[in-house]
């Protein structure tokens, strides 16, 4: 693994840390939030789709939500929950980029990002794939590219999908296992889910590399 590669993932346990000493430090107690939850009743899992679907929107960091999503509704709920409020600003992010025009906001990405567009051009859905598992990235900044790249809308949702599940998946996991520690200190579960990303973000770096360099140009579509 590379030292790039390693950054995400300290970054991530640090963080991680820091806010388990803090929950220990402010006495939090998981059965006062699970019965907040369900006073919520259906307000609260909605409320946090929305409010996903817009921070992916806003190019907002994705994975301190995923980490909530697994403290507050456990692993099954929260990942259901993350995946359905990304797939929908995915949805959303790509149809608007679509709609404003390619050239115009094409010009904006590739002065911002300019590595993704060029990228995605010529890994296609396979790239879409793998950048929906890199934690590192703004989950927005590539719906908004592929929009503007001649991808077709349904290799970019199909790519998307299990892209999306498998990149959440792992800190919505580390948010549950938190919670964990919190209650029973059991610590094994919060340091397998942070072998899994780690696992995950060096997969998906190299895995992006043979598909960048490997991949034919996309095609040309509406």
């Amino acid at each position: 693994m590379t030292r790039k590669s390693w950054v995400p993932l300290l970054a991530l346990s640090a963080f991680t840390a820091a806010l388990i000493v803090a929950g220990r430090l402010a006495g939090f107690d998981a059965d006062w939030m699970s019965a907040e939850l369900q006073r919520a009743g259906v307000w609260a899992p909605a409320l946090f789709v929305i409010g996903y679907a817009l921070a992916t929107s806003l190019l907002l960091p994705a994975t301190p939500l995923n980490l909530l999503a697994g403290a507050a509704f456990g692993p099954v709920v929260g990942t259901l929950l993350t995946g359905a409020g990304a797939l929908a600003g995915a949805v959303a992010d790509f149809a608007l980029a679509r709609s404003i025009g390619r050239r115009g906001a094409a010009d904006k990405l590739t002065q911002k990002w300019p590595t993704i567009g060029n990228e995605l051009r010529k890994g296609g859905a396979w790239y879409v794939f793998a950048m929906r598992l890199l934690p590192v990235i703004p989950y927005g900044v590539v719906s908004y590219a592929a929009g503007v790249s001649p991808i077709r809308f349904r290799d970019y949702f199909w790519s998307s999908l299990p892209g999306t599940v498998l990149g959440i998946l792992p800190f919505v996991l580390i948010g549950s296992s938190g919670v964990r520690v919190l209650q029973r200190g059991s610590v094994l579960p919060l340091v397998a889910s942070l072998g899994a990303a780690g696992t995950l973000v060096l997969a998906a770096r190299l895995y992006r590399r043979w598909r960048v360099s490997s991949a034919e140009p996309v095609e040309e579509s509406c």
